[in-house]
């Protein structure tokens, strides 16, 4: 949507933000709402799409809202918001393909009509295998929120469907995560990670409020594994998720985020 590759030595791209719409009709691979490939050191930051990525051959990977993915665990991405669609792609997710260290993200649908030529169900991730915030994780992933969003497709048990992240690389981890009033459907499915953290990293301290499970289209038999740092994270009611609960989680309310009763 803004570049398609930030090169080394871009240390950082902020205050961007996209709409309307990428089709893919080839073979290609790290498509996204605003960079497509990352690498380096390179910081993003800021940014907003509301872009609709779909495509039309099957095989493309490393798609996001924000990033489509990165050669490295060098980089970062901080305070972005996604409320698109991605359809027919693989390993994605709503904030990254493939991405590092990131931080303070938000995936949320709208129900809006975001694009010109077509109008979708915002917030929704449709894919072979893919998470709310990133497919695949690298290092840090900690304190997003992925609400009011679904996340759906064929999927296997090394790459499933979960409300933030598929899978994790280079020691990738979720921590202090929220997921809220999101539907998952596929053959293997998790609501906060797919997999168990990667090398020295730790999934903890998550929780979901409201996640319906199904398994292709129907509701599943399966029995979610409620502890925060678990796959599944801890179940909240949603009267639960207040100012404070976020607060003691370290959740910045004064410059990053902003409660609205």
């Amino acid at each position: 949507g803004i570049a398609g590759r930030a090169k080394s030595g871009a240390s950082i791209i902020s205050n961007c933000t996209t709409k309307g719409s990428i089709t893919v009709r080839a073979l290609k691979t790290r498509i996204a709402g605003i960079v497509g490939r990352g690498e380096s050191a390179v910081a993003i930051k800021n940014w907003l799409s509301t872009m609709n990525l779909r495509s039309t051959v099957s095989g493309i990977n490393g798609v996001g809202g924000i990033l489509g993915a990165t050669n490295n665990d060098n980089m970062s991405i901080d305070e972005c918001m996604f409320s698109g669609s991605i359809n027919n792609v693989f390993m994605c997710g709503g904030i990254a393909g493939v991405g590092a260290n990131i931080s303070n993200c938000l995936v949320e649908g709208q129900g809006a009509d975001l694009s010109s030529a077509q109008i979708s169900v915002g917030g929704t991730i449709n894919t072979s295998s893919g998470g709310g915030i990133a497919g695949t994780a690298k290092g840090t992933l900690e304190k997003c929120i992925v609400r009011n969003t679904t996340i759906t497709g064929v999927t296997t048990a090394s790459l499933p469907i979960a409300g933030v992240a598929s899978t994790f690389q280079n020691n990738g981890y979720a921590a202090k995560c929220i997921v809220s009033n999101v539907l998952l459907n596929g053959s293997t499915i998790h609501a906060v990670a797919g997999t168990v953290a990667n090398g020295t990293g730790s999934n903890s301290e998550n929780y979901v409020s409201e996640i319906q499970y199904y398994e292709n289209g129907s509701v599943s038999s399966y029995t979610p594994t409620d502890n925060k740092n678990s796959l599944d994270g801890s179940t909240k009611k949603p009267e639960d998720l207040y100012e404070r609960f976020y607060r003691a989680r370290d959740f910045d309310m004064v410059n990053v985020w902003k409660w609205e009763d």
